[in-house]
């Protein structure tokens, strides 16, 4: 990987390396091409790497390893971004000299790539259909005392809210259907969200094609 880079940066002579993680190592290739090049460096964290309640560093060596690499990694970054408020939070108790290195920028979109609006035309009995391509967290574990299951865990905000316009007949008057693609039984993502539906009264109109 650090061949292809050098490649990479002989050929585009580009002002900044860019590194996003997860995979983390990529932090680490985009490391060793500063210290080759000394072109500045920008670290992307689309989740946590240490801390991360979802995938937690497996005990032993690693658990010990890692925070030390990304420790190093971090010190060695001109900034660092994160794509939420709470993420920089994270970052920042961990890492208090990020404080005026590392800056929030939200995930987003091109408008230009989705194209002109459309207005979709629907049949009288056709339902109104949401459709979640993705997956969604498993639980993590947690002490008496913690939050409750956030909305990536168990979208109960967004049940809720459907069941609030299908009870107060907010919403036209025809069936509401919400498609969940991508979970995973193995990660118990999928009992998840039938437990949530079903605690909404949302059983019937939840399906999941995985």
């Amino acid at each position: 990987a650090i061949a292809v880079g050098l490649r990479a940066i002989h050929t585009c002579e580009p002002s900044v390396l860019l590194a996003t993680g997860p995979p983390y190592s990529s932090f680490l290739v985009a490391r060793a091409l500063k210290r080759m090049t000394g072109l500045p460096m920008v670290l992307d964290y689309r989740d946590l790497w240490s801390g991360n309640p979802w995938y937690p560093i497996p005990p032993g060596v690693r658990s010990t390893l890692e925070p030390a690499i990304e420790r190093r990694v971090l010190a060695a970054a001109d900034a660092v971004v994160a794509n939420h408020d709470p993420m920089r939070d994270a970052l920042l108790a961990r890492y208090p000299s990020l404080a005026d290195r590392c800056e929030v920028i939200p995930n987003g979109f091109d408008r230009d790539e989705l194209g002109a609006p459309i207005s979709p035309r629907l049949e009288p009995a056709e339902p109104f259909r949401v459709v979640y391509a993705g997956a969604v967290y498993h639980d993590k574990v947690r002490t008496p005392g913690q939050q409750a299951p956030l909305s990536l865990e168990r979208p109960h905000v967004l049940f809720r809210a459907l069941r609030r316009l299908r009870d107060e007949n907010l919403a036209p008057r025809r069936p509401l259907e919400v498609i969940f693609f991508g979970a995973s039984r193995e990660r118990g993502q999928v009992e998840s969200l039938e437990e949530t539906a079903r605690a909404c009264a949302l059983e019937g109109s939840v399906r999941l094609d995985l």
